[in-house]
């Protein structure tokens, strides 16, 4: 599963071994289309202004 971390210092982003930076509007584009999910510990769907 691909998630998406919105915050550097994330401790869960130590689970997900391969990450990579993207751009707030390809954030938001995976996150729209589902692909990825928003990590829940983070909420970068809250700070990139996503509400379900």
């Amino acid at each position: 599963m691909r998630v998406v971390h919105g915050a550097e210092d994330c401790f869960a982003r130590a689970d997900n071994f391969g990450t990579q930076p993207t751009t707030p509007e390809a954030a938001r584009r995976a996150l729209t289309e589902g692909s990825v999910t928003a990590c829940v510990v983070c909420r970068p769907d809250t700070a990139l202004g996503i509400v379900d």
